[in-house]
C-alpha cells in the first residue's frame, strides 16, 4: 500500500508538487494543497483533494483560516509528435488579509498575486492570466457564498498558466 511517505508524483502532479514546495517558502500560505477534483454532494459541488495516503480519504477545500491554495488541471495538449505536453493549470488562492499580514491596513491582493507569479515564473510557466472575479464559479457551494468569502477583508484569485512537461 502506498503511503504519503512513499508517494512519488509524476507528470503534472510532480510539477504541482515542485511549485507547492516553492510556495511554502513564501511563508504566508497556511494550507497548500495539490490538484483538486470537483467533489459533489446533495448541496452541490466543491473543490476536493485526495490525501495520497493509500486510503480513500479526500478533503474538501473551503475558505478558512489564514490562507489556502489548490490547483486545477484545465487542459492537456500534446506538442507536435513529441513526448512533450502543454499542461494548462490554474492555481486558486484564498486569503484573509487581516491574518496574512496583520500590520498591513490596505488591500494588498496585488502583492500576493505578484508573489505567486514569481514562483510560477521560476517554473517556466507561460501564458499566465489572472482572474479576481468569480474565482469559485466552478464550485456551486462556494459560488453561493462568493460575496462572503471574497469581499474584503477576504480575497481570492486564480492564476491560469501553462507549463511544458515530458511524459517520461
Amino acid at each position: 500500500m502506498k503511503t504519503a511517505d512513499t508517494y512519488a508524483p509524476s507528470f503534472y502532479d510532480k510539477k504541482v508538487y515542485e511549485i507547492n514546495r516553492d510556495l511554502n517558502w513564501l511563508g504566508w500560505i497556511e494550507h497548500i494543497h495539490p490538484v483538486a477534483d470537483v467533489g459533489v454532494d446533495e448541496e452541490g459541488t466543491f473543490p476536493e483533494v485526495y490525501m495520497n495516503d493509500g486510503t480513500k480519504k479526500s478533503i474538501r477545500i473551503l475558505p478558512s483560516g489564514n490562507s489556502l491554495s489548490f490547483f486545477e488541471v484545465n487542459e492537456i495538449d500534446q506538442i507536435d509528435e513529441t513526448e512533450f505536453f502543454g499542461v494548462n493549470l490554474s492555481i486558486v488562492v484564498w486569503a484573509d488579509l487581516t491574518k496574512v499580514y496583520p500590520s498591513k491596513t490596505y488591500n494588498y491582493r496585488s502583492e500576493l498575486i505578484k508573489d505567486i507569479k514569481g514562483v510560477l515564473d521560476g517554473h517556466s510557466a507561460y501564458d499566465m492570466s489572472v482572474q479576481v472575479k468569480d474565482v469559485f464559479s466552478e464550485y456551486s457551494q462556494l459560488e453561493k457564498i462568493n460575496n462572503q468569502n471574497t469581499m474584503l477583508p477576504y480575497t481570492a484569485f486564480r492564476i491560469t498558466f501553462t507549463v511544458n512537461l515530458l511524459t517520461c
